[in-house]
Order: structure tokens, then C-alpha cells, then sequence
């Protein structure tokens, strides 16, 4: 896609762009010349910012519908909000928002916003189930006990001594 310089001029204050690089995540990149200094941003943004004419607002990103990141032809791309985008993520991993991982309700414009994320089992990502949550909280503490219930539930220090202080979980 050539960029016209008017276009640029309108949505970012320059005409200057360097050539699309593909970066390691598979994402088309380019550097635009604004205010001064180079500002790196995805080729999907930039292309579905030209066609809508206008520069995104906050929380909204760009979504590849198809989710092959490498596509960025203009009928691949749709603006989603933030919390749009992680639930259609969520959805494509397999995991229904609405059951666990987060807890949604619908605005008043009908769309999707979280509530925060939910604990224990009724998190559909959780690790571990309430009778192990319940087993480590309830041990005698002795020495050693840590790293007996980090090769006990596969799981870092970290992650124990959180559960035992009641900071996740």
C-alpha cells in the first residue's frame, strides 16, 4: 500500500515513513517520522487508522479477524475495544468468559466489560482446586514445607507462599 503523503500529513504531522519490516512475532511494522523522532507502530494500525481517517482513540486496538497477524489487507482488520479483544481471545483459547477466568457483565451500549478476575476453581484457568488450596493453607509450617509443596504441586515459591498468605487464591 502506498501511503499518501496528505494522509500522513493529516493523521500524524508527517509524510515520512520508512519501509515495512516483518518483525519476529510475525507482525508488519514501520517507523513514522513525527514530531521530531521515529515512532514504530504496526502496518495494520496505520492502514486501518488511513481508512477510517481518523487516528484511534484510547482503548481501541486493532483485530485481525482471521488472527493470522500477517494479513493486514484492510478487509482482514476491524477496531475492537481492549476488553472486546481479550474476551474474543479467551473464546479462541477455548475458554468462556462468562464461566470463569473473568467475570463480565454488558454495559449500556450492549458491550462486554469485566468485572475482575474471578478466584479458585471458578477461574477457568485456575491451577489448582479448592482442596489443594485448602491442603496448603492448612500445613503445619516446619522447615522445609515449602519446598516440599513446590515439588508437590509443581509450582514456584513464589506462587506457595502467596497462596499460604492468602494474596492469590
Amino acid at each position: 500500500m502506498k501511503f499518501q503523503e496528505k494522509d500522513l500529513l493529516s493523521l500524524y504531522g508527517s509524510s515520512r515513513v520508512t519501509k515495512p519490516y516483518l518483525c519476529k512475532d510475525g507482525r508488519t511494522r514501520i517507523d513514522v517520522f513525527t514530531d521530531g523522532k521515529y515512532l514504530t507502530m504496526q502496518l495494520a494500525k496505520l492502514k486501518l487508522e488511513l481508512n477510517l481517517g481518523r487516528r484511534l482513540i484510547k482503548g481501541e486496538t486493532v483485530d485481525h479477524i482471521d488472527e493470522d497477524k500477517s494479513n493486514d489487507s484492510i478487509d482482514n482488520l476491524q477496531v475492537l475495544s481492549k476488553s472486546e479483544n481479550a474476551k474474543k481471545s479467551l473464546l479462541l483459547r477455548g475458554v468462556n468468559p462468562l464461566d470463569g477466568y473473568m467475570e463480565w457483565r454488558r454495559t449500556t451500549d450492549g458491550r462486554m466489560a469485566t468485572l475482575g478476575q474471578t478466584r479458585g476453581t471458578k477461574n477457568g484457568m485456575s491451577k489448582f482446586t479448592d482442596l489443594q488450596i485448602a491442603d496448603i493453607r492448612s500445613r503445619e509450617n516446619y522447615y522445609g514445607l515449602i519446598n516440599k509443596l513446590m515439588s508437590e504441586y509443581a509450582c514456584s515459591r513464589r506462587t506457595i507462599q502467596n497462596i499460604r498468605h492468602g494474596k492469590s487464591y
